[in-house]
């Protein structure tokens, strides 16, 4: 489990947002040279975005129990011969639709949890 923990925090201390991670470490660090006292409503702010995020997929979810994407991903993993492929495709669509239905639910609670709607 530590070496999964490790591996992460290796790929996201060097991957592509790496430099916009940076960027933000500094800037916290002038909030907490400039206004310590804002350090708290940060913090609070990111709870709230990252449980609203939590809360959207699990909307999605109770929602859709039965249109989840990676259903229709299995199907392809098993068979891959050509009198199936009509309908892979088909499935294709269906998880893109999938995934992008769950991204709109998410944003959206994201967006009402931080506009404190």
């Amino acid at each position: 489990m530590f070496a999964k923990v490790r591996s992460f925090f290796a790929e996201a201390l060097a991957g592509r947002m790496s430099l916009w991670l940076w960027v933000t470490v500094g800037l916290v660090g002038v909030v907490a040279v400039l206004a310590p006292l804002q350090l708290m409503v940060m913090l609070s702010k990111l709870v709230l975005v990252t449980l609203a995020a939590w809360l959207g997929y699990w909307i999605d979810r109770a929602m859709f129990p039965y249109a989840r994407p990676h259903e229709f991903l299995d199907d392809a993993k098993e068979e891959k011969s050509e009198a199936v492929q009509g309908v892979l495709e088909v499935k294709g669509i269906a998880f893109e639709w999938c995934m992008m239905r769950r991204a709109v639910i998410v944003v959206g609670v994201m967006l009402a949890v931080s506009l404190g709607l």
